[in-house]
């Protein structure tokens, strides 16, 4: 006497959420079991290509050919909601072209996909649309992220007046090549790891909506960040939702200026994260950079107490001279409040004599002074 089959009982959604759990090739195997489960594997609608899980690329991109061809041969169009393309192969050196990958972005997005990402890519050169009309036309897709990708101001443009309702961007490692970053839809930007240091918008406008912004990349040590944050971030608009701002150590250019030009434009903000990936650098560099005017005859002193682990500063009390030690010359009415502003983090190397200087600075221009708490990131981790 056979045993019942009772899994086979269970209702398409719920099959469908088991598969969830698995990976393509292993869902796609699930068309072997009976007939009842010939189809089931192609009515998911999160889709995740992830090229370690094979021998080699050209093994990757047929399994990708062959599964989008399947479900574009159906009686009846299958939508999705999300779509992943992972194009690292450990096995293989080969890599992918953007010609590999455009239909695949096309059937994603000819979905109605609402979230596309290519959150992994190798290759001798970015992933470039040019030659092709603008793949990512969609007035679905809410969540776009790319990797080692080529962003430039035809793509800017193309962006803001083709993705109505892109809500989120998130460019890891790409070579952005553009002078002004223009969205009134984004509540969420996120720019990390740069092809070069030199890769970074020379211009943010109408970003007043984003309610969260990253912006991790470009050495504070590259001329070309400071000349371009002197002369734009005048221009910035008033972020009147931003609440979580999270921003890489380019803010420390001119004494910090940038971040505290930023807070005094973010009146909603409530979260601060600060990222200081480089490794620490002596006091006398840093005093030089930070405060140029002291570069010669040095007349101030930093005196600091680091500790293992996390350090927390809340009150203003634990600085009494900060506005002098830091620039003498600074007027007094330079302080401002970030009322809803409530914590300051500030990831660093261990031991970085930079996060008390960042303190100090801190607690000359902010009153009430939120709470601050250095976090040392795993010497490891460090770039």
């Amino acid at each position: 006497m056979s045993a019942t089959d009772r899994i086979s009982d269970l209702p398409d959604d719920l099959l469908l959420h088991v598969m969830f759990f698995l990976t393509l090739q292993e869902a796609v195997q699930t068309c072997l079991l009976s007939r009842r489960w010939k189809n089931v594997w192609a009515s998911l609608m999160w889709l995740h290509f992830d090229a370690t899980k094979f021998s080699s690329m050209k093994a990757f991109k047929k399994f990708v050919d062959n599964l989008l061809q399947y479900r574009n041969s159906l009686p009846a169009p299958v939508p999705l909601d999300a779509f992943w393309i992972s194009a690292v192969c450990n096995n293989s050196n080969d890599s992918l072209d953007y010609s590999d990958i455009h239909p695949w972005i096309r059937h994603a997005l000819d979905s109605n996909a609402w979230a596309l990402g290519i959150p992994k890519h190798r290759g001798p050169k970015p992933l470039s649309i040019e030659g092709y009309l603008f793949p990512f036309t969609s007035v679905h897709l809410k969540l776009l992220g790319l990797c080692h990708f080529k962003v430039d101001d035809c793509f800017v443009e193309n962006l803001s007046s083709c993705c109505p309702v892109l809500e989120d961007l998130e460019l890891k490692s790409c070579a952005i090549h553009i002078t002004l970053f223009y969205s009134t839809s984004l509540n969420s930007l996120t720019i990390t790891s740069t092809e070069e240091d030199r890769d970074f918008p020379e211009e943010f406008g109408s970003l007043s909506n984003a309610t969260s912004v990253e912006l991790l990349s470009a050495s504070v040590f590259e001329d070309v960040v400071p000349k371009v944050l002197q002369r734009d971030l005048s221009r910035c608009v008033i972020f009147s939702r931003l609440k979580r701002l999270h921003l890489g150590e380019w803010f420390l250019s001119r004494g910090c200026y940038p971040l505290i030009y930023l807070l005094k434009r973010s009146p909603e903000v409530q979260k601060l994260t600060l990222q200081l990936d480089k490794a620490s650098y002596t006091i006398l560099s840093l005093i030089c950079f930070f405060f140029p005017q002291f570069a010669s005859g040095l007349n101030l002193i930093f005196r600091f107490n680091y500790q293992s682990g996390a350090d927390d500063y809340n009150n203003r009390a634990a600085f009494p001279n900060a506005d002098a030690e830091i620039d003498p010359h600074e007027e007094a009415h330079s302080t401002f409040s970030c009322e809803k502003l409530r914590k300051i983090r500030i990831h660093c190397p261990p031991s970085d004599e930079r996060a008390q200087i960042v303190v100090r600075i801190l607690s000359a221009h902010l009153s009430p002074l939120p709470s601050i708490k250095i976090k040392p990131i795993p010497s490891k981790l460090v770039g």
